[in-house]
């Protein structure tokens, strides 16, 4: 017979703006090859090992954190609204944790955001048996979304701090970018639909 599928685990609005709360909430997927992506409720990496790809160069090891995470700003004709939080020594910035109607965690993380009569959501999954990430934006009405994508390549259990080494430039493809950061490490691509 085949395994029922676990309902979703379900988080509220109260609980998802309550950013002491959801950032304390972890989820984890992962692709069978010892590649991961991790991170919180509230969408913050409070932790070293949060990533939206943290891929096996060697499955199942040396893994590293490619893609730290994506930064979501919807833009209005009444100004920019950050759906992103990040958390700094006693601040957090932007807030956009305080606009999550709700999270899920389903096949992987559903975010969720309200913001003047619209919802946005962003699913994240994982390809298994492959370092691939697939990242998909829905919204109930039209919406402009800047998507600006927070790359780290770093060995997983390491913290990094700005360094001249790295190299900035974008490698544009047919349907998307590629960027190779650091010699040695693999090149991360970009494709998309939009």
């Amino acid at each position: 017979l085949p395994a029922e599928r676990a309902p979703p685990i379900e988080v509220a609005r109260e609980v998802c703006t309550d950013y002491p709360r959801s950032s304390r909430l972890e989820w984890l997927l992962t692709n069978a090859t010892g590649g991961f992506a991790m991170g919180t409720v509230a969408g913050s990496n409070t932790r070293r090992y949060h990533g939206l790809l943290v891929a096996s160069l060697h499955p199942p090891v040396a893994r590293v954190v490619t893609l730290a995470r994506l930064e979501e700003t919807v833009l209005t004709p009444q100004g920019d609204v950050p759906l992103s939080v990040n958390q700094y020594p006693n601040t957090l910035h932007p807030t956009g944790h305080t606009r999550l109607a709700r999270f899920s965690l389903e096949d992987g993380p559903v975010w969720t955001w309200a913001l003047s009569g619209v919802e946005v959501e962003l699913r994240v999954l994982l390809v298994p048996g492959q370092q691939t990430v697939l990242v998909r934006y829905a919204s109930s009405g039209p919406v402009r979304l800047r998507v600006e994508p927070l790359l780290a390549f770093r060995d997983y259990h390491a913290t990094t701090h700005e360094n001249g080494a790295l190299d900035g430039r974008r490698h544009p493809f047919d349907g998307g970018i590629a960027v190779a950061p650091y010699h040695g490490l693999p090149t991360l691509h970009f494709a998309h639909e939009a």
